[in-house]
């Protein structure tokens, strides 16, 4: 999206454990929580920059702080980045907590990313329950299974057909994938990931 003049900020909403920016190897300096003590009518700059030209907003360093990202803390992030840049993307956690929600509430397209593995598949299964028992709108969310194998531990359809969710796309397993990540380098970007679908 980037490579297309697209402005693309990546929000870490997994306030307990996120670790976007060290994945894509960026030592952030500010994060959220600096912003939230700051002046909160400067966002832009808590933001951090990638190499890629994707822009973060880095989960809380200190994890006991993740607390202090509330319902109403989660919008306003949210209301000042959608306002900002073309595309928002947000990785949250498997919990149900605030963030989560909230992005979920405010999303355009909810991705839930499951393997092919019947245990995750259960667990993924349960929160779809939870999630409609909050009346959440369930056109939003696709499915895109990940680390799929040419074995084919469970056929796509079948994940697809258990959760009741339209399936969005196959992430096949690729080496070059972990290769990438280790680097802090965007995969989808990178020749070394020859089986990743780039669209």
């Amino acid at each position: 999206m980037v490579n297309h003049g697209k402005s693309v900020v990546v929000v870490d909403f997994d306030v307990f454990s996120g670790n976007v920016a060290t994945r894509l190897k960026v030592a952030p300096v500010t994060t959220m929580i600096d912003w939230l003590k700051g002046n909160q009518d400067e966002l832009n700059k808590y933001l951090v920059d990638h190499p890629s030209g994707l822009k973060i907003l880095p989960a809380p360093l200190n994890h006991e702080e993740g607390e202090l990202i509330t319902e109403d803390i989660s919008i306003k992030i949210l209301s000042i980045l959608t306002k900002r840049y073309d595309v928002v993307i947000v990785d949250t956690p498997p919990l149900l907590i605030a963030p989560t929600l909230i992005t979920m509430e405010n999303a355009t397209r909810v991705y839930v990313l499951c393997p092919p593995d019947s245990a995750t598949v259960a667990n993924t299964l349960k929160s779809l329950r939870k999630l409609d028992m909050l009346n959440f709108e369930r056109y939003k969310f696709k499915l895109l299974v990940t680390k799929m194998t040419k074995s084919k531990p469970l056929e796509a359809h079948n994940i697809s057909s258990s959760l009741g969710l339209e399936l969005a796309g196959i992430i096949p397993y690729d080496d070059g994938v972990q290769v990438e990540t280790n680097k802090g380098n965007a995969p989808v970007l990178s020749r070394r990931a020859k089986n990743l679908p780039r669209q």
